[in-house]
């Protein structure tokens, strides 16, 4: 009976683990946005692809971007949470505009904010 119940159970903590660890990652990536944003470096990246990895529970959503800093062309990936990732329709990140923050001494350290789509940057 005990066995049972632990069984039906197991898929309800995997998943809880699941959000718990997207949450917690996504939180992490607003603290490092965050002090990007404080030197003040912010350019237009454009989202020019978008992939997934793996399988079944452990399923990777990740987009890559383009940017730049003084004419130079950067590209990045950036794994996404469950909650940016937009299972249903990949299509609708590409070509997207977005903020990146970026170290002006070494600009491919940068961060892509994905919470707001950039319309015009200036």
């Amino acid at each position: 009976m005990k066995n049972r119940l632990f069984k039906k159970i197991i898929p309800y903590i995997v998943l809880l683990g699941v959000i718990l660890y997207s949450y917690l990652n996504e939180a992490n990536n607003d603290n490092k946005i965050d002090v990007y944003k404080k030197m003040g470096f912010v350019t237009q990246g454009t989202i020019i692809k978008y992939n997934t990895t793996g399988s079944g529970t452990s399923i990777s959503y990740y987009v890559k971007y383009l940017y730049y800093v003084n004419g130079k062309e950067y590209i990045k990936n950036k794994k996404i949470s469950l909650f940016n990732a937009n299972i249903y329709d990949a299509s609708k990140f590409i070509g997207k505009k977005y903020k990146v923050y970026y170290n002006k001494v070494n600009p491919n350290e940068a961060f892509i904010d994905l919470k707001k789509e950039c319309l015009v940057l200036k």
